[in-house]
């Protein structure tokens, strides 16, 4: 995964020459509608595709999340269609009718993501990591260089629907069956799982929507220029998350994990992993908040010293994101899932409290927002550490 993100990382100094901040930012607000939809595509039933029993019952999962994400799409299409003109005046030159073709090909992917994670094809998984992101680096640079204004679209897109593409073929040969699904076999499978539509989707929505939501205030009370400048900040602000915290987390659960189950302290494993992501993140806000907009110009182009700007008064609220998530992996271990979707919830409506506030300039409106994602993450590490507390309270009993 890592290789991934770093084809995807190398390949943005060179887009940020070929397309404009208005050009990104564009981009950037498609990105903002199709994720939170995305994430909801299939109902959540892609999910299931691990759980199931057999084969023939993860078959029929698969076919039921694709026929869901078929039909959330024409339903898109339909709204789209009757509501063009609106539309029109934030998604430019017709890339509003890239939003259903998203719809399928995400649900089709990540169904496919999951039927091979159940087959533990994870080295076919890490290869279509790295195709996904070198393809629509590759196409995104290709159509950039051709002038097309919507170039950074089309190009995801493009990236998109032959990896899509792709898993279909690689499920075909690692022995998908498509005559055992039924209807009848489809209709159990959705009542089986039913509680993941009910109890999972509205959760996983408001976690992709808290982050549209910035994204869709910038547009209306600024222009698609700095919405562009942020969707550029935010997008290498992640990149730390994205290779860093994350291998950590993923060392850190499963270590928790077995000492969970050995009913054995993990107070140690917390402590030691908070001082190494603490110093990262110290490292980070030290090299971004002094030299955020020389960086940013260097690397991306000399137009984009607003990112770094941007970045100077961001870097704390995603420090301490870097330093919180992978942390919160603890929670399901300690099975306090529960306790993750409430905080989502609070800190949704913490982020659309931003709706009702007026600011003078956008650098107000980042400060306001970076002091909500700050307060609430700070919040969030308080109560995993008040559950921590409490399992070692319970293991000394």
């Amino acid at each position: 995964m890592g290789v991934a993100h770093i084809i995807s990382f190398l390949a943005v100094p060179l887009m940020t020459r070929l397309y404009s901040p208005e050009q990104f930012g564009i981009f950037t607000l498609l990105l903002a509608i199709i994720n939170p939809l995305s994430a909801i595509a299939c109902g959540r039933y892609d999910m299931t595709v691990v759980l199931a029993k057999d084969d023939k019952v993860a078959n029929n999962i698969v076919f039921l999340s694709y026929c869901i994400s078929i039909f959330f799409a024409i339903v898109a299409f339909i709204i789209l269609f009757f509501y063009v003109e609106d539309f029109s005046d934030i998604l430019y030159n017709n890339v509003w009718y890239l939003i259903p073709l998203f719809i399928i090909t995400q649900g089709v992917f990540q169904t496919n993501n999951y039927w091979l994670q159940k087959k533990e094809a994870f080295k076919t998984i890490a290869g279509n990591k790295i195709f996904q992101t070198t393809a629509i680096a590759l196409f995104s640079l290709f159509l950039g260089y051709m002038g097309l204004y919507n170039g950074l679209t089309v190009g995801y897109f493009i990236g998109w629907f032959f990896l899509s593409c792709l898993t279909i073929i690689q499920l075909y040969f690692k022995g998908f069956d498509f005559a055992s699904i039924s209807f009848e076999q489809m209709k159990e499978a959705a009542r089986k799982f039913v509680d993941f539509p009910l109890y999972n989707g509205i959760p996983a929505l408001l976690n992709t929507a808290s982050v549209s939501i910035p994204i869709f205030i910038i547009l209306n009370n600024y222009s698609e220029t700095e919405t562009g400048y942020f969707g550029l900040t935010r997008q290498v602000l992640a990149i730390p998350t994205s290779l860093i915290a994350a291998a950590f987390s993923q060392v850190f659960y499963q270590r928790v994990s077995f000492l969970k189950n050995q009913k054995n302290s993990i107070k140690k494993e917390v402590i030691l992993l908070l001082k190494v992501l603490s110093l990262v993140a110290f490292l980070m806000t030290f090299l971004i908040g002094i030299f955020g907009p020389i960086l940013f110009k260097l690397i991306f182009g000399s137009i984009w010293g607003v990112s770094g700007k941007f970045a100077q008064i961001l870097i704390f609220a995603k420090c301490i994101q870097f330093i919180v998530l992978p942390v919160a992996t603890i929670l399901p271990v300690l099975d306090k899932i529960r306790l993750t979707s409430i905080w989502q919830i609070v800190y949704f409506l913490s982020i659309v409290s931003l709706y009702f506030f007026s600011f003078t300039n956008i650098n107000s409106f980042l400060i306001a927002y970076a002091g909500i994602d700050f307060l609430c993450y700070a919040f969030y590490l308080f109560l995993i550490l008040k559950e921590v507390r409490k399992y070692e309270k319970d293991i000394l009993k």
